[in-house]
């Protein structure tokens, strides 16, 4: 659960493991759970905005530190003989630990962006940018606007994607250049309303072609004046059709609203879904069970020596206390719940996915002023003026850092 502003793209090795990893993974982190923005951190639980620290239990806004319950700094011998206190394996107990997580991200000041080494930027995340403007997540970004996540990008715009330039209303695009309205285009360039193209070069309206030029709604043109003469008679029907510049209609869409990644991060009601022109799905195409259900236990450790309750919990079906929908553990789950000392989830996994991505604001901004008390400096932010935490400039968070 940890959200980093790293770049996911490069490869990095653990300093005790030595395996190679990306930050999207593990987010230069070893053993950490339960956190919130923690970076190049060791056996950190229930912490938020820690930088280098390493055996850490509830803590905020440190930078290399070691030894420390709730902000507390211990001698190692003090530390090792507290943390035989907790148990993060049991479930019920780490209810209780969550509880106090929940206040202390309540209680601690917050940094209005995470944007590290920017320029003029605003946003969430950013990492070595240059003008970029309503985005998140960017990375090596410049003269961007209007992006939920994108590296290396320049001078585009309603992007999503990677190694792109000159690209307006691209979705999960990468190496490519100068392409409009386009959908999986990959190493591809001068494309026009395609999806799922793969090294082409000037096509329009195509669908599934691979080393492909001067392509029209899937058909060869003998020549690139063919090419250019049928290309701008479209064009003029579309612009009088008011469809050029636009990206394909949401009907095109198969999914429902509340089947796509989209509903995760933007929780819109059927009627506000389908008013906006989007699908929805009411079938329910889960697991259905009828039987008893399995009863997992409190404490992982039971399961950690014991193949009889492994295979027990393995052949089971389990009920989601929120949703009441059957779901199963697989045994690549229980091997990481084991090593990791994690309780057996209670939950579906979509409904964990969901109270995971609640840990994290919404991709939306809104204007305020610093909340430390004498600062006047203001900022764009994705914390709601609703919301409970202090939010402060870079200068005034950087003063209360320990």
């Amino acid at each position: 659960m940890n959200f980093t502003g790293k770049d996911s793209c490069e490869l990095h090795k653990c300093e005790k493991c030595e395996k190679s990893y990306r930050l999207n993974a593990c987010n230069g982190c070893f053993n950490c759970n339960y956190g919130i923005r923690l970076e190049n951190c060791a056996n950190c639980w229930l912490s938020i905005d820690l930088t280098g620290c390493k055996d850490c239990i509830l803590c905020s806004n440190m930078n290399h530190k070691q030894y420390c319950i709730n902000n507390e700094q211990l001698s190692e011998d003090e530390y090792k003989e507290k943390i035989k206190e907790y148990n993060f394996g049991s479930h019920e107990k780490t209810k209780d630990y969550l509880e106090q997580f929940a206040k202390l991200r309540e209680n601690s000041p917050v940094k209005f962006a995470n944007n590290k080494n920017c320029e003029n930027c605003d946003g969430d995340f950013h990492i070595d940018c240059k003008n970029v403007h309503h985005a998140f997540d960017q990375r090596r970004a410049e003269n961007v606007k209007y992006s939920p996540i994108a590296v290396a990008c320049i001078n585009s715009q309603d992007i999503q994607g990677g190694d792109m330039e000159w690209c307006y209303l691209v979705i999960t695009g990468g190496y490519a250049n100068n392409n409009l309205a386009c959908h999986i285009v990959e190493h591809s360039n001068s494309m026009k309303y395609c999806n799922n193209c793969f090294y082409c070069n000037d096509c329009f309206g195509c669908v599934g072609l691979k080393n492909k030029k001067y392509c029209v709604l899937n058909k060869q043109c003998s020549s690139k004046g063919e090419y250019e003469q049928r290309v701008s008679e479209i064009i003029e029907k579309m612009i009088i059709d008011k469809e050029w510049g636009e990206f394909f209609p949401v009907e095109f869409n198969v999914l429902g609203f509340n089947e796509s990644f989209g509903y995760t991060n933007y929780k819109l009601t059927k009627e506000e879904a389908i008013k906006k022109g989007f699908r929805w799905q009411d079938n329910d195409f889960g697991l259905v069970f009828s039987g008893k259900f399995y009863e997992p236990a409190d404490d992982i450790r039971d399961y950690a020596n014991d193949a009889s309750k492994q295979k027990e919990l393995l052949s089971g079906v389990l009920k989601c206390e929120t949703t009441g929908k059957a779901f199963t553990i697989q045994p690549q789950e229980l091997l990481f719940y084991v090593k990791q000392g994690l309780p057996i989830p209670t939950k579906h996994f979509k409904v964990r996915i969901d109270e995971m991505f609640t840990w994290r604001n919404h991709r939306k901004l809104w204007h305020r002023r610093c909340m430390n008390q004498g600062c006047s400096n203001e900022f764009e932010t994705t914390y709601a003026p609703e919301r409970p935490e202090k939010v402060f400039c870079e200068k005034c968070y950087q003063g209360i850092i320990k």
